[in-house]
């Protein structure tokens, strides 16, 4: 594998969990507020939530002025 591949994969992987983290510290956050934290696109932030959902933990996203990405029943997976 070469180095560019290799970082890009390290780089997804630290801000899947960074993600995780973020949403356990807070409840409930909303998709720009973490763009900000992580300093990634919209886009990504679904990559990084689909990568946790196939691992098993369970993300989910509501819509609405009290919206945003929160862990219902958190259990490691």
């Amino acid at each position: 594998m070469d180095a560019m591949k290799e970082h890009a994969g390290y780089a997804r992987t630290k801000n899947t969990l960074k993600l995780l983290k973020i949403i356990l510290d807070h409840g409930i956050i909303k998709s720009n507020e973490i763009c900000k934290i992580l300093n990634v696109t919209e886009r990504q932030i679904l990559k990084y939530v689909k990568d946790l959902r196939e691992c098993g933990i369970n993300v989910k996203s509501k819509t609405g002025a009290n919206g945003g990405y929160y862990i219902d029943d958190w259990e490691c997976p």
